[in-house]
């Protein structure tokens, strides 16, 4: 089996002659769907419920809700990729 990058198949597609270039836009789907700010809080609520609850339950009481800080840095690192793969994707 053969791979070929979208550019190459665009080029092909469009220099055949086979497509137009508005209707190659209207028919591309996209490989992934990236997920919405909503979409990475839910998941990151999710992944960090046990975590806040095993802190919450804690005998011994950290001066730092370590959790919390591991939620944040999930939402953030979360929406840098998204952001970083959108902006490669234009």
């Amino acid at each position: 089996m053969k791979l070929y990058t979208e550019e190459q198949l665009t080029r092909y597609l469009l220099d055949e002659g086979i497509m137009e270039l508005s209707d190659l836009a209207n028919n591309l789907v996209p490989c992934i769907q990236l997920p919405s700010d909503e979409e990475i809080q839910k998941e990151s609520n999710n992944e960090y419920q046990e975590q806040k609850q095993s802190y919450e339950n804690s005998v011994e009481m950290f001066p730092i809700d370590f959790a919390n800080y591991l939620e944040v840095g999930f939402i953030e690192g979360a929406k840098w990729m998204r952001d970083k793969i959108r902006i490669q994707g234009r």
